[in-house]
């Protein structure tokens, strides 16, 4: 980001779940996560507590490993108070550009 955040990538997220804070969506929402839309408050049914700007990890309900990595937009405090509109912006996901890369030697 313009703060000169470095994300992880899904490879290695994959290895270290646990790295950043965690994002669960329901399976409504996988196919917009995929696309690269902005995640919207409704699809979202459990998250870390996290303040806007930060990053997490997002994973898909019934599903080991992360499809993708977001930025909030908003608190997650504010995500469940509302439950409506766009929550979180999507920066990394399965399927995108980053994702076939594989590490250099």
């Amino acid at each position: 980001g313009d703060d000169g955040f470095i994300f992880p990538c899904l490879r290695l997220l994959h290895c270290l779940p646990d790295l950043l804070p965690k994002c669960h969506v329901d399976s409504g929402a996988i196919k917009h996560v995929i696309s690269g839309a902005v995640i919207m408050a409704p699809g979202i049914y459990q998250m870390d507590t996290v303040k806007a700007g930060d990053a997490v990890t997002i994973f898909a309900e019934d599903h080991q490993y992360a499809l993708a990595i977001g930025v909030l937009l908003k608190d997650s405090d504010d995500i469940f108070a509302d439950k409506k509109g766009p929550a979180i912006e999507v920066v990394h996901r399965l399927t995108d550009g980053l994702w076939p890369m594989t590490c250099l030697t």
